[in-house]
């Protein structure tokens, strides 16, 4: 949700800043407006002959590099200066930074471009159409493919293939967005096809996954060699005249990483990458029930001519090296880069031009200190539990109460402030939730004994309420599940025997399949609702229960797939552990939603559902792996136990845990109940998630003196540190109730703004800087 701007200062010859500079919200490059007077870093005194005298150990020299606003991102590009081809077949290398990146090779934000893949990718209702709508498991021929991120269809049919169509040998693919080049698959290797050729509009031909000189161009999901192939990577690329370049790379098929290590091309040019162990938080996660982890990260590019032999291409003479330094940041554990250097080989040794020096923003973290105040526009004070939602499109959250004791409905407004509208919530209303149709989001309402409404609020309060249809087999009050199982883009919804699908007609109507998958409001065996397979299609597990409560997924468990045009069938889940004696004794309020009691979240970032939950009187964290068998991993304690249970509360494990990122780093971290001044008053503390050595971890965070770090203090009254019954207000971490992209405590503690690595500041060896500024797209700047 952020714009970025771009400010260009170029110093005086004081050495000062000259105070021209420039801001642009275009994807135009800054205007530079150069003073009279020279920086003092070029003034150096004339010989006999006028011309200037550098010193005999003077190199005047700086790394040069480009910034840009694209698409409201911070781009910035440093390009590589290779030795001269033939016909100047090479590949166009550099350096490039977007902040809308993530953690990779060249760490935050950064990437190394002019290297293109072919990569397996999701199908998508868009594309695919009605197949998207069906099990698509992960790494099967359900997959499809995309090169450099643009979706691949075959080129002899505008419908969407059949997979035994789309993987046929020989098939012939363009790009969806039609780029008239002509993409042919290949052969057969490790299940799949053997490697791709692209043939360009300008007569070049890219292979991809060749293999022909051993490049380990194939990239396998992890595991052993030979596994199914997930990336072909380009190898080689050659002219009309038969000039080519060829690509190798390192491919790690333990922990599923690959990159790139050398590029050799005419006459007898070449680029080496070289590599080390990252320092900080390693990325890791799982893809198909497939562990992998980016173990490393780039130190520098070397390019070099005369190279007698392309399997040893430094045995050439050196031309250029580009070396790329590193900090690590202190709020995220992450590696952002500190400088770009490019160095001339002259004799012996390399000269060095002055770097390019990169400055980060630090980020803000967590919670104001002090509360503020929910106010309509005419100054009144906001009470009431209710969900921050721009539920009317217009950019700005409002306010939709949802609980069993509901809030108020709210408008939000340019200004902060919400304009309240007059209309009081029907009292047959039992269960509310927000849903999307086809005519925007619109309440979900149940009115107990199994029927359902659907509401529609105007900016005036006028409600429109539609009928869906009943389940007299409910219970008084039966939890509905909303997800969009069939990826419309419209909510359907699960409540007791029956999964009611949205249509896109009007009015809305619903069509509701039996389901062998029952939920009462009263049933103890606690549904987790979530893709646990990774075929794309949202699966639904009974927990088994323990002696003291519920359980999350775990052996014995009971689960259901979603079939298209049945609902949620019976499925074996062999893969779930066996923890059959008090893994969670969740107390006696199991009949509210799922989020009071086990908390989904991921700790990794890749995409997975993770779990929270209580296991012999200590918080530990499953890791989700998304395989066919629906596995977990084992669980790790986070070394924290939980609050002082409050007077006449027996149960330490009837307390809120929240997903939440709190240090802005990708990774979910987890955020639980302490004791802050005596048994009866609450307040909050976080664990960061990170992983080091291979291992998952979680640090509390701390004070300066070693304490617990507490925040909201109070947040749950004089009650003590005991849940809330209402499911309402036990989402207290939903929503964004100002606007600024970052989620708020409920209770009114805003959270802070600032994301941590994102590029601040450029400066360049001769100190002119280029200074990138952030805003999000309902600021003020916009």
């Amino acid at each position: 949700s952020n714009v970025s701007f771009t400010n260009v200062t170029i110093p005086t010859g004081s050495g000062g800043s000259g105070g021209s500079s420039s801001s642009s919200s275009s994807s135009s490059a800054a205007a530079f407006n150069f003073q009279n007077d020279a920086p003092a870093i070029f003034k150096y005194p004339l010989d006999v002959a006028g011309v200037p005298d550098l010193g005999a150990s003077q190199f005047v020299a700086t790394t040069q590099g480009t910034e840009n606003v694209v698409g409201g991102a911070a781009t910035y590009s440093v390009k590589l200066d290779l030795p001269p081809a033939v016909r100047n077949l090479m590949p166009a290398l550099a350096l490039n930074y977007n902040s809308r990146a993530g953690n990779g090779l060249v760490g935050i934000g950064w990437s190394i471009g002019g290297l293109s893949t072919i990569s397996r990718c999701r199908a998508t209702y868009a594309t695919e159409g009605i197949q998207a709508q069906d099990s698509n498991p992960i790494n099967t021929n359900s997959d499809r493919l995309c090169l450099d991120g643009q979706k691949l269809v075959l080129s002899i049919s505008t419908a969407p293939a059949s997979d035994d169509s789309y993987w046929a040998s020989g098939a012939e693919y363009k790009t969806e967005v039609d780029n008239f080049s002509k993409i042919t698959a290949y052969g057969s290797a490790n299940g799949t096809h053997a490697y791709f050729k692209v043939v360009t509009k300008s007569g070049l031909t890219l292979t991809f996954g060749g293999e022909a000189e051993s490049q380990n161009s194939r990239i396998p999901v992890s595991g052993p060699v030979g596994g199914m192939t997930n990336v072909w990577a380009l190898d080689s690329v050659q002219d009309a005249y038969g000039n080519r370049y060829t690509v190798t790379y390192f491919r790690d098929t333990v922990n599923g990483e690959y990159y790139p290590t050398r590029i050799n091309y005419a006459p007898d040019s070449a680029v080496v990458f070289s590599y080390k162990d990252r320092a900080g938080n390693t990325p890791w996660g799982y893809s198909g029930g497939n562990y992998y982890q980016r173990k490393k990260i780039l130190e520098k590019i070397t390019t070099y001519i005369g190279v007698m032999s392309p399997s040893f291409s430094d045995s050439g003479t050196p031309v250029k090296q580009y070396n790329v330094s590193y900090d690590i940041s202190a709020n995220t554990q992450r590696e952002v880069v500190r400088t770009i250097e490019e160095c001339g080989y002259e004799s012996s040794s390399w000269k060095c031009a002055k770097p390019l020096t990169f400055t980060w923003q630090p980020g803000e973290f967590g919670f104001d200190d002090v509360p503020t105040e929910l106010k309509y526009c005419t100054g009144e004070v906001i009470y009431g539990g209710s969900d921050p939602l721009d539920f009317d499109g217009d950019g700005y959250e409002d306010l939709i109460g949802t609980g069993t004791n509901a809030g108020p409905v709210a408008w939000g407004t340019a200004s902060g402030c919400f304009t309240k509208v007059s209309w009081t919530r029907p009292l047959t209303w039992k269960k509310v939730d927000i849903i999307k149709t086809n005519t925007g989001n619109a309440l979900l309402v149940s009115l107990g004994s199994g029927e359902y409404h659907l509401a529609w609020l105007t900016k005036a309060g006028i409600m429109t309420e539609q009928t869906i249809g009943s389940n007299s087999s409910c219970g008084p009050v039966p939890l509905m599940m909303p997800v969009d199982v069939n990826h419309d883009g419209l909510t359907d919804f699960h409540a007791c025997q029956k999964l009611w699908i949205q249509q896109n007609t009007s009015p809305t109507t619903f069509i509701a399949q039996s389901s062998t998958f029952a939920y009462s409001y009263a049933d103890t065996f606690e549904p987790s609702l979530d893709d646990f397979n990774g075929d794309g299609l949202p699966d639904l597990v009974k927990g088994k229960p323990d002696p003291g409560g519920l359980s999350i997924p775990r052996k014995g468990a009971i689960g259901f797939v979603y079939v298209p045009g049945t609902g949620f069938v019976d499925q074996a889940m062999p893969g779930f552990l066996a923890n059959d004696n008090d893994v969670i004794a969740y107390g006696p309020y199991h009949n509210f939603p799922p989020i009071m009691w086990k908390t989904p979240l991921d700790v990794n970032g890749d995409g997975v559902r993770d779990y929270a939950v209580h296991r012999d009187g200590r918080w530990s964290v499953f890791v989700g792996q998304q395989g066919k068998d629906f596995n977990m991993t084992q669980p790790y304690d986070i070394g924290i136990t939980p609050a002082t249970p409050a007077p006449g509360e027996k149960n330490p494990a009837n307390q809120y845990a929240f997903a939440y990122d709190y240090n802005k780093d990708g990774l979910t971290d987890l955020i639980t109940i302490i004791t802050a001044a005596g048994p009866t008053q609450c307040g909050m503390r976080v664990s960061l998630a990170g992983y080091t050595n291979n291992k998952l971890t979680f640090t509390e965070l701390k004070n300066s003196d070693g304490t617990t770090k507490v925040f909201a203090p109070q947040v749950f009254g004089t009650s003590g540190c005991t849940v809330d019954s209402d499911p309402a207000r036990a989402r207290f971490l939903s929503g964004d109730v100002n606007n600024d992209g970052i989620p708020d405590l409920r209770f009114r503690y805003l959270g802070k703004m600032q994301h941590p690595d994102l590029l601040k500041s450029v400066v360049n060896g001769f100190g002119a800087k280029v200074e990138l500024e952030y805003s999000t797209l309902t600021g003020a700047d916009n």
